[in-house]
């Protein structure tokens, strides 16, 4: 037990020091700089719903901000790297305990650690590495109640599960099985049913976060079912929320493409080779208990994310890369048990070693191809200081100045009193850089519709708009198609490098500010 908790922790160290040296040093785009806005604001419901607040990683923001010395947006992406360093040293503990091999649960952690999706949100502000070593605690936990039958171990797992929930609603799934295998253990008559309101209590208690959150809004606005489906969901009164995508069961070829690809780009090692051998070749004595639970739990996570069709789909393979390290893990074991009957242990090692490394080296390779030979290009915007394929294909941000960059160009532009308004991938890196100081106050900032900078997202008017340009104000936008949609007749977009400039038809009174 010691020495799994030393070479879990070790092993933790190695994954902090890469993540603390590859995180990004500031400002974020897309969901990242939402969360740091939300954060540095005080904003602690999400104005698409509660299901998107995450409550958790929002209050531990709060914290890290505390930290002395450190810039207050590279505290939020260094918390995603303390986190995504606790999974890999809980998923490295947990693989020695299942397997007694430091080798196998160095290629299971290593599959986990330096995927794509899980590095990279690793390196910015985001939920998922909470979520994921949350979720490897919980199967720590389950380890322990498998081996002694204890009921109070699967009140510890219903306790983090709780708080996973707390973070991501993507603690719901796994949630699932452990509800079933509890009330499987007690019509067995294996634990005492008071178990069942034990195990309430303590999930309650993980969750309360959350459930303060949707008590809250329920008695603000006595709207229960409206606030129910946000929880769930996400949404609001206004705001449809993904109740479609969460519930959709349809696959389309385009859909499985994107899986197949992100997947791939993912484990570009024999990872999935490995997981399979694990899966189908680890169910013996107390371990099938262990495995009727975790096999399960791995379908259901599985099949959610492979047909979620949302853009960023790979933010939710964080989850996918956990449980591919868990069965990745425990399919090495047993391939280098074969290895050692068959006389080929060394060169089987071997091949393990070069494959685990093996993916640091693809993401430091294809950006630059793939831009030579123009692929994906299409899917890629053009966003001024922003590399984009190094952006989206390298999961590390070392160095990364580019939305900082790009927001003090922007506010720069605005000055010393102009209105800007972006979309949710460019407009908060520049929110944020003012609210930290970054540039005049007079300068006001529009997400849309919506004026950030204000207390509880307010909207605003087009005609409010008009009214600026019409008393001689400029509005910079931000190029992108949700600009395009919102402006219409009598405004017109002035298009130009790297700004566009909204004017007002027949206004005689434009000037420069």
């Amino acid at each position: 037990m010691r020495q799994a908790t030393r070479f879990g922790g070790s092993v933790g160290l190695v994954f902090l020091l890469l993540y603390t040296l590859t995180a990004s040093p500031g400002a974020e785009w897309q969901d990242p700089g939402l969360h740091q806005y939300r954060i540095l604001t005080g904003e602690l419901f999400h104005p698409f719903g509660l299901a998107l607040s995450h409550p958790l990683h929002y209050w531990l923001g709060r914290a890290a901000l505390q930290i002395p010395g450190v810039h207050p947006m590279h505290a939020l992406n260094l918390l995603s790297a303390v986190f995504g360093a606790v999974g890999a040293g809980l998923l490295a503990g947990l693989l020695v305990r299942l397997t007694a091999s430091p080798l196998a649960a160095l290629c299971g952690t290593f599959a986990m650690g330096l995927a794509h999706a899980y590095w990279q949100m690793s390196a910015v502000t985001e939920t998922y590495t909470i979520a994921a070593a949350l979720l490897i605690l919980e199967w720590l936990l389950l380890l322990r109640f498998a081996r002694t039958q204890q009921a109070g171990w699967l009140a510890a797992v219903f306790l983090v599960n709780g708080l996973h929930v707390a973070d991501h609603m993507l603690g719901v799934l796994s949630l699932a099985t452990y509800g079933i295998l509890l009330l499987e253990r007690i019509a067995r008559g294996r634990i005492a049913w008071h178990w069942l309101l034990t195990c309430g209590v303590t999930w309650a208690a993980g969750a309360a976060p959350y459930l303060w959150m949707i008590l809250a809004e329920a008695s603000r606005t006595g709207e229960v079912l409206l606030t129910l489906r946000s929880a769930v969901f996400g949404g609001t009164a206004e705001h449809p929320g993904w109740g479609d995508r969460v519930l959709n069961f349809g696959f389309t070829s385009g859909h499985v493409r994107i899986v197949a690809l992100t997947f791939g780009y993912c484990f570009p090692s024999l990872a999935a080779l490995l997981a399979v051998v694990g899966l189908v070749q680890w169910r013996q004595g107390w371990r099938k208990r262990y495995a009727a639970v975790l096999i399960p739990q791995s379908a259901l996570i599985a099949l959610f994310v492979a047909r979620y069709n949302i853009v960023d789909l790979y933010t939710y393979f964080v989850p996918v890369a956990a449980l591919l390290g868990l069965w990745s893990g425990i399919g090495a074991h047993v391939v280098l048990r074969w290895s050692r009957r068959h006389g080929c242990a060394p060169a089987t090692a071997v091949a393990l070693v070069i494959s685990a490394l093996l993916p640091p080296i693809v993401y430091a390779v294809f950006p630059r191809i793939a831009e030579q030979r123009g692929l994906l290009r299409a899917a890629l915007r053009d966003i001024p200081y922003r590399d984009e394929y190094a952006h989206f294909f390298r999961p590390w941000r070392l160095g990364d100045m580019s939305a900082s960059t790009f927001a003090r160009a922007t506010l720069a532009a605005a000055e010393p009193a102009g209105w800007i308004v972006g979309d949710t991938t460019t407009i908060f890196p520049v929110a944020n850089t003012q609210h930290l100081g970054g540039a005049a106050p007079a300068v006001r900032i529009f997400w849309g519709l919506t004026e950030l900078g204000r207390d509880g997202f307010p909207s605003v008017t087009v005609e409010a708009w008009q009214a600026h340009l019409a008393a001689g104000g400029r509005v910079i936008a931000i190029p992108s198609a949700d600009v395009e949609q919102i402006v219409a007749a009598p405004l017109y977009i002035e298009r130009s490098a790297p700004f566009w400039e909204i004017r007002l038809a027949g206004n005689s009174t434009e000037r420069g500010e």
